[in-house]
């Protein structure tokens, strides 16, 4: 997986990348994840987004395997 450190604020990273978790503030929904840069490393500079995700459905069923 490669090398895991700790930010000074306590953060963990992997390779020089922190990756958030991403929540709605009043309904606490998750929305998606967000990689980021913590440092210049590989020709990426601190801060660049190196990988996001959406979650753009949610629904629930009755059983495994049965569409929404």
């Amino acid at each position: 997986m490669g090398d895991t450190c700790r930010e000074p604020d306590g953060r963990k990273t992997v390779q020089g990348m922190r990756t958030d978790l991403i929540f709605d503030r009043q309904t606490h929904a998750f929305l998606g994840t967000r990689s980021i840069m913590v440092r210049d490393e590989d020709g990426l500079k601190q801060g660049d987004v190196t990988n996001s995700s959406a979650v753009l459905a949610v629904a629930i069923v009755d059983r495994v395997g049965q569409a929404p």
